[in-house]
C-alpha cells in the first residue's frame, strides 16, 4: 500500500504526538514501540483504520495516548466528509473503540 506524502507526514506528527503524551504518562517513546513489538500496544495504523481514518473521507485532526484507569488509550479526533468531528477512545492494546462522540 503506498500511503501520499501528506498523509505519510501526517501519521508521522501523529506518532510523535502519541509519543509524547505517552512519556507524560510515565511511559517513554521506547516503552511505547516496545509495546507495539510484543503485540501490547497496536500500531498506529491500526488504530486510525479503527476510528474510521480515511484520507478520502474524513481527516485526522488530533491523536493522543494516555493512560487511563490503568490502561493505554488513544483519543483520536476526525473531521468527518460532513464537516462533523468525531472523537472516539480507542483500547490501545486490542484498536476496540471504547467510547464515540460526534460534535
Amino acid at each position: 500500500m503506498i500511503i501520499p506524502t501528506p498523509f505519510a507526514a501526517a501519521l508521522l506528527c501523529c506518532s510523535l504526538a502519541s509519543a509524547t503524551a505517552a512519556h507524560a504518562d510515565g511511559l517513554g517513546p521506547e516503552d511505547a514501540l516496545r509495546g507495539v513489538d510484543r503485540g501490547q500496544i497496536r500500531p498506529l495504523g491500526q488504530i486510525l483504520a479503527a476510528a474510521g481514518v480515511d484520507e478520502q473521507r474524513s481527516r485526522l485532526v488530533e491523536i493522543s495516548l494516555v493512560t487511563e484507569r490503568s490502561r493505554l488509550v488513544y483519543t483520536v479526533t476526525v473531521l468527518s466528509e460532513n464537516g462533523r468531528y468525531r472523537v472516539l477512545k480507542l483500547d490501545a492494546a486490542t484498536a476496540k473503540i471504547l467510547t464515540e462522540e460526534t460534535k
